[in-house]
């Protein structure tokens, strides 16, 4: 969902909401729901629950999301483990 969509859907009230930055996470599951806990620089900040079709949803809009980026861009968005392989080799 856009900004766009999410400001429609409310209407002409105002909801303030907390923004977070974050550049790690480390993600737990149970049985039951998701656990994503954010970092700033190693150090935990936010921890956010939510249901498996939310983790789900959430998965598929953030991949379409950076595809998107990807193919107008012609750059490929790295995730950390080849960034850290490829440092990593470097120190070989």
């Amino acid at each position: 969902m856009s900004d766009k969509d999410l400001a429609e859907g409310m209407g002409p009230r105002h909801v303030e909401v907390q923004q977070v930055y974050t550049n790690g996470f480390n993600l737990a599951g149970s049985l039951s729901d998701m656990n994503l806990l954010l970092m700033v620089d190693g150090v935990p900040h936010t921890q956010i629950h939510m249901s498996f079709t939310t983790a789900k949803t959430l998965m598929v809009e953030i991949t379409a999301a950076l595809t998107q980026i990807e193919q107008l861009t012609g750059n490929r968005i790295m995730p950390m483990e080849t960034l850290r392989d490829a440092y990593d080799g470097t120190k070989k």
